[in-house]
């Protein structure tokens, strides 16, 4: 039960930050996954009818309706379990690691954080995964340099026999938020 209110919640809150249609579909499809990325007719993003436009100035703020469940509308996230995004060490560090967590997952749950992380290399194509952080870099006091699709592929290429979320002990913790 838990679990589906978690996605309704996704769901009410993506619409009303992208709404429509194409809103709707990326949520959905984020609730039910994708198929492996081998079964993929496009490359990694899922269903091309889905993917928000690289040209769209907004797409970051939209990408991040992904994220914005567990870390919240203002990066705050939630005490103990999802870390906040503003000011977070691993938002403004190394943009390789931010992508490995966000390509993967992170799980945290025997850490500082007692949450884990879906990844979202299956269900987010280069450029919308470039789009969120670039956003995240930027929100909330933030000021890091912008994430590109290319650096996004890179660390997909480079990472692509990964399976398994990454967790605090393999990236180190990167201090406190």
């Amino acid at each position: 039960m838990a679990a589906r209110r978690e996605v309704v919640t996704s769901i009410l809150l993506f619409l009303g930050v992208a709404g429509g249609l194409a809103g709707l579909g990326l949520v959905l499809r984020l609730a039910v996954g994708s198929p492996p990325a081998a079964a993929l007719a496009v490359p990694a993003g899922g269903d091309a009818a889905f993917h928000l436009d690289p040209a769209d100035p907004q797409l970051g703020r939209r990408a991040y309706a992904f994220c914005q469940g567990c870390h919240q509308p203002d990066g705050a996230g939630i005490a103990g379990t999802y870390p906040p995004l503003a000011g977070h060490p691993r938002v403004l560090g190394s943009a390789g690691d931010l992508i490995r967590v966000t390509l993967h997952g992170y799980d945290a749950r025997s850490g500082l954080w007692n949450g884990a992380m879906p990844g979202f290399g299956e269900r987010l194509a280069d450029h919308e995964l470039a789009g969120a952080l670039s956003w995240i870099r930027g929100q909330w006091g933030n000021q890091a340099a912008a994430v590109t699709a290319a650096e996004v592929a890179a660390v997909r290429r480079a990472e692509a026999a990964r399976t398994r979320p990454w967790t605090p002990a393999e990236l180190g913790h990167p201090g406190p938020p």
